[in-house]
């Protein structure tokens, strides 16, 4: 992010920058970067690395009055808070972390005229997670591959409440509560190209899936038996109903 932002040519805040977790992290001391880097490099990391607290929150607060008003001390913190949201990727309690702590994080560190180009880049990247968050996790409406009606509809809401209807049944109109490591297997279980033992393993009916056939199908197209046997279009079977379970 230095570098993005035209601080390379600046030696003390790329040394910072590389050196600024450090002290926090490891056994380094605040000395030790003095000795080897000089104090101007020293005092910034001291400056950035949080004091100690009981909490995420306390720690915080107790690290912000020593960079509030420096001006190299706020470019670090700036660019490793930008760097952490990019890298939050999929991690939704991440993201949910930082844009949660933004506006505390901008009133007790914003000062005008200091680094306003790194405050508008954060400021961006915290109005995009923002909006990323307030999207459901998944939201996948999977279609027949034979008459083109929905096979399954597979919906996982920002609380994690797991949604579901398929060839086999659903789970009703307010769906089950499930954790954020189950919202992960069944997002995976979708992804291409598809696996159908990770689709067993998430989905009673496979989401409709004929793992012969590669395709997934509706109940209508699956022909499903009272006892929850179902043939799929090419006669393929294999039970889609969870109170039914025959090997296939």
């Amino acid at each position: 992010v230095l570098t993005q932002e035209g601080y390379a040519g600046d030696d003390v805040l790329v040394a910072a920058g590389w050196l600024h977790d450090v002290v926090e992290d490891t056994a380094v001391t605040s000395a030790d970067i003095e000795s080897k880097f000089g104090s101007k490099v020293s005092d910034i990391v001291a400056r950035v690395s949080d004091e100690l607290g009981s909490s995420r929150k306390e720690r915080k607060l107790k690290t912000y009055p020593k960079i509030k008003g420096h001006r190299e001390a706020t470019i670090i913190k700036l660019c490793d808070r930008i760097a952490n949201v990019e890298a939050s990727g999929a991690a939704r309690e991440k993201l949910n972390l930082y844009v949660n702590e933004h506006n505390e994080f901008k009133n007790h560190l914003f000062i005008p005229n200091l680094a306003d180009v790194l405050w508008a880049r954060l400021d961006e990247l915290i109005k995009k997670g923002s909006e990323k968050l307030e999207r459901p996790i998944l939201n996948k409406q999977i279609a027949c591959q034979k008459c083109g009606g929905q096979a399954s509809s597979i919906e996982i809401t920002l609380d994690y409440f797991f949604k579901y209807s398929g060839p086999g049944g659903s789970n009703g109109d307010f769906g089950s509560k499930i954790t954020p490591g189950e919202a992960q297997d069944r997002i995976e279980a979708l992804a291409e190209p598809i696996d159908s033992d990770k689709l067993k393993n998430q989905f009673y009916d496979r989401a409709g899936f004929c793992q012969h056939c590669h395709q997934f199908y509706c109940a209508r197209c699956w022909s499903i038996s009272s006892n929850g046997f179902g043939t799929c279009p090419s006669g393929h079977g294999q039970s889609l109903d969870p109170h039914w379970s025959p090997e296939d």
